[in-house]
């Protein structure tokens, strides 16, 4: 995995979030134990890994992203993946369609309405597929983009600002 070019790490009392202001979302944290002595959190809250020293621990944590995390469940009808571009949870309605979503905050579109799949295996094609798609209303080529909350919307422009002077150099 190329490494995220907008993580940034925000320092809380006795831990750093290793967040990422394309997705708005945590992907990390690194737990301050002891003086100069780190604990590497994944998004989900396992550990993997420590260290003496803090770029080693924001290091730890990209490599771990280079793996592609796999889809877990807690019950049949929802099944979840954290990933360095958010959590997504892939969800299924009383009628039997499967929905996926991103941060609980944004959902797949399709044509301006919630994208609906089949199947789950579909629906995790589709997320797997889209995770790294930035929060825009721009459609890829199969037609699916990500709704992004009115709450977002300012977000949202300043991510495509920031791609705009950073694809501009």
């Amino acid at each position: 995995m190329t490494p995220h070019p907008y993580f940034y790490l925000m320092p809380r009392w006795h831990e750093i979030s290793v967040h990422s202001l394309q997705t708005n979302c945590d992907v990390g944290y690194i737990k301050i134990e002891a003086a100069k002595h780190f604990r590497i959190l994944a998004a989900d809250g396992h550990t993997i890994g420590t260290t003496d020293c803090l770029i080693e621990a924001v290091n730890t944590l990209t490599t771990y992203y280079e793996t592609p995390s796999r889809w877990r469940s807690h019950e049949p009808m929802q099944h979840f993946k954290c990933t360095p571009f958010g959590f997504i949870e892939v969800k299924q309605d009383e009628d039997g369609y499967w929905y996926v979503y991103r941060n609980s905050d944004h959902y797949l579109i399709r044509d301006g309405e919630a994208a609906t799949f089949a199947t789950l295996e579909e629906a995790q094609r589709a997320a797997d597929l889209h995770v790294r798609d930035p929060l825009t209303d721009l459609a890829s080529s199969d037609g699916l983009s990500w709704y992004i909350q009115p709450k977002f919307q300012m977000y949202r422009k300043c991510v495509i600002a920031d791609d705009a002077v950073a694809n501009s150099t």
